[in-house]
């Protein structure tokens, strides 16, 4: 059976994030660190899968969802600007 330290490492793991700061994380725990400090690498831990993501949706927007004949000032393209400016402001 997996300690709560393993489970955790595993799931943040599986979600993507960043090796290092999983191992950060798991030692927080390891060592039985105060909370803050474990809350605190954590989101930095869920900042960094955030800004892959959001990576990650401004490309599919930019080169798969957006026309490639569409004008940079059309109607799609502003749209398309639009939408990944607002994912860069609130998805961090």
């Amino acid at each position: 059976m997996l300690s709560i330290t393993e489970a955790i490492s595993l799931r943040f793991i599986a979600a993507g994030a960043p090796p290092g700061q999983v191992k950060s994380i798991r030692t927080a725990l390891e060592e039985e660190r105060e909370c803050a400090t474990v809350l605190q690498q954590i989101a930095a831990c869920r900042g960094a899968i955030n800004s892959l993501l959001v990576e990650i949706v401004d490309g599919e927007i930019r080169y798969h969802v957006l026309s490639k004949t569409a004008k940079v000032d059309s109607r799609e393209a502003r749209a398309a600007e639009d939408l990944v400016e607002i994912l860069h402001r609130y998805i961090k």
